[in-house]
């Protein structure tokens, strides 16, 4: 089935070139720490496995510090930028090992153009089996804030067998590695769409 790209009253091409082109200048987490509460920043080491980072990432850091199997993508996602953590679970078991929390990330970022890109590294992985669950990027709505919200989750609607937290917790990190890098990638790919975009509705 074709399906049709949006009107001109619906993208406005130009703008959301100049947004990607934002995001593609940002610096490495080698260049600077992505982590707010970093005291000492080491290019080398800078990477989700840094032991400082569940407290560099929080803006609660002596009493809530960043869940440990979740740290991996709230990191990679503070890499990007452009987006910002406000509430993170990794997941939890009850006393009879029942799934009762899953995992999940939420953040508030200055456009959707980069929700877009983070659901398309998700598709990919989905696609190439890299992940043991489907993942999707869903709107949020929290009482407590106004700001528009976005969340990562585990899309399970079509499990039937018992979910895994360790596999699920394993995606997380998969997810995360490497995230800017890989968000990167599709965002030049996204140029390019939009490039041909515009080309083809100049002639028009």
């Amino acid at each position: 089935m074709h399906i049709e790209k949006p009107k001109h009253d619906f993208l406005d091409a130009q703008h959301t070139r100049e947004i990607l082109q934002i995001f593609l200048q940002q610096p490495t987490p080698k260049e600077m720490p992505p982590c707010q509460g970093c005291q000492n920043h080491v290019s080398h080491k800078c990477s989700i496995t840094c032991s400082d980072a569940k407290t560099a990432l929080s803006t609660e850091p002596d009493v809530h510090p960043i869940e440990t199997n979740v740290v991996p993508l709230v990191y990679g996602l503070a890499s990007t930028r452009l987006t910002q953590t406000c509430w993170s679970c990794e997941g939890h078991m009850d006393s009879d090992n029942n799934l009762i929390k899953l995992p999940r990330v939420s953040f508030y970022t200055s456009s959707a153009v980069y929700p877009q890109l983070l659901h398309r590294h998700l598709s990919k992985l989905g696609m190439d089996k890299k992940l043991a669950y489907a993942w999707l990027v869903v709107l949020t709505d929290y009482a407590q804030t106004w700001g528009q919200t976005y969340s990562i989750i585990p899309d399970l609607t079509f499990i039937k067998k018992s979910v895994s937290l360790g596999a699920l917790q394993n995606d997380l990190k998969i997810i995360a590695d490497n995230l800017q890098e890989k968000m990167k990638f599709e965002a030049r790919l996204m140029i390019n769409e939009l490039d041909q975009w515009l080309q083809q509705n100049s002639r028009q």
